[in-house]
């Protein structure tokens, strides 16, 4: 692992676990190869997921089953559809490529003298691993609870089958579409339902994660300037009135790199900002009204589920929230960080040049909900405020 890497280190490995890595794996061409040779076979066992999800829930219908089994088919149709969309737009768009520029800033800071920068740095890349840790241990512990749970249900029906003379089909763990009866078959079954449990959980991992990265990385690049910008110019030190305009010059060059960076990622991103913002509140609705109505008659293996898969939501819903909140407050911050800066030392040009850079930072940069407002902390209240809508109407 390049220790200019730090900051993407685990959502580097999601992407190598999805498949979506196209860089080398260290110098075995060996290891590369087999890196390779993994990557088409996840990308094809996420599509056939998704056809024999599609596949069961036309069956369901041609065959008249319960529409509850329907709905519920559905919904996780929708949420493996947009991890497609989400990762089409990924590719599509090159925010994957976004990972060359961030491993270059990383080495910036590394080789950089101020030992503030690197102290903040080291800083945002904890807060980054912890973001990621949570998510792939919430998602890990939601899948491996399905498919415990799942195994212990089939046994149960097998068992009530036996005793009953009955041929009752499962629907637990994930509803797919098998060639032949499940029960019948549990090797093969649970083989390809733990080969589609891990690809859905790997790319689930990837598309939060990747994107979480990079609005943590555009938060840092924003802190990092803000620390530049307050020792541009310091009466405790040496000040050649020149030399700080220059250097203000080469920040605010800097500055205007890190705009066009947020930019970009906005644009290319938005729509998935919007569809989480959609699909999450309704997710949350759902569950939510599950674990309410359903609390006196559920069994526990479907509240334990339920639960794990509600903190899941949560957890992916503050997380974007909470870090493109910080993109908007850090940068307006670089007005801030220009003012503790002793900026009225500089010479009339430089003086100029603050005023300009505190103007253009009252603007402050957002991640919006596709053509909509801005994503910050009160959206995130506003998508709860959806779901209790959404509850309301589901009554």
């Amino acid at each position: 692992m390049n220790d200019n890497e730090q900051i993407i280190k685990l959502s580097k490995w999601s992407m190598i676990l999805s498949g979506f890595w196209n860089r080398p794996v260290g110098t075995n061409p060996f290891i590369n190869r087999l890196i390779s040779i993994y990557a088409v076979a996840i990308k094809t066992i996420y599509v056939i997921f998704w056809f024999a999800l599609c596949a069961e829930i036309i069956r369901f219908i041609i065959q008249q089953y319960e529409v509850s089994l329907v709905i519920s088919s559905v919904g996780v149709v929708v949420n493996a559809t947009k991890i497609q969309v989400k990762i089409i737009i990924f590719i599509k768009n090159g925010l994957v490529e976004l990972f060359d520029h961030v491993i270059e800033k990383e080495k910036e800071v590394w080789e950089s003298d101020d030992e503030d920068i690197k102290k903040l740095y080291s800083s945002k890349v904890k807060v980054c691993r912890d973001f990621m840790m949570a998510q792939i241990v919430v998602s890990t512990v939601a899948i491996v609870l399905l498919n415990v749970i799942g195994v212990y249900e089939n046994k149960q029906l097998i068992e009530y089958n036996r005793l009953h003379n009955a041929s009752l089909e499962t629907h637990f763990m994930y509803k797919i579409w098998f060639p032949v009866n499940k029960l019948d078959y549990l090797g093969p079954y649970y083989l390809t339902m733990f080969l589609f449990s891990w690809s859905g959980l790997v790319y689930n991992c990837f598309t939060h994660m990747a994107f979480t990265t990079l609005l943590i990385f555009g938060t840092v690049q924003l802190q990092i300037l803000q620390i530049k910008l307050r020792k541009m110019a310091d009466k405790n030190q040496r000040l050649n009135q020149g030399d700080a305009t220059t250097s203000l010059k080469k920040l605010i060059l800097e500055h205007n790199n890190i705009i066009e960076f947020i930019d970009f990622l906005n644009k290319k991103t938005n729509i998935i900002v919007l569809m989480e913002f959609v699909l999450s509140s309704m997710d949350v609705a759902s569950v939510a009204a599950f674990l309410i109505s359903g609390i006196d008659n559920a069994n526990m293996s479907d509240l334990i589920t339920m639960t794990i898969f509600f903190a899941l939501l949560s957890l992916q819903i503050f997380v974007m929230a909470w870090n493109t909140n910080e993109i908007k407050i850090k940068s307006v911050g670089i007005s801030d960080a220009i003012f503790e800066s002793d900026w009225y030392l500089m010479d009339k040009e430089g003086q100029q040049l603050t005023h300009m850079v505190m103007m253009r930072s009252q603007r402050p940069l957002a991640i919006t909900i596709g053509p909509f407002g801005p994503m910050t902390t009160q959206s995130a209240f506003l998508m709860l405020k959806a779901a209790y809508s959404y509850i309301s109407i589901m009554k």
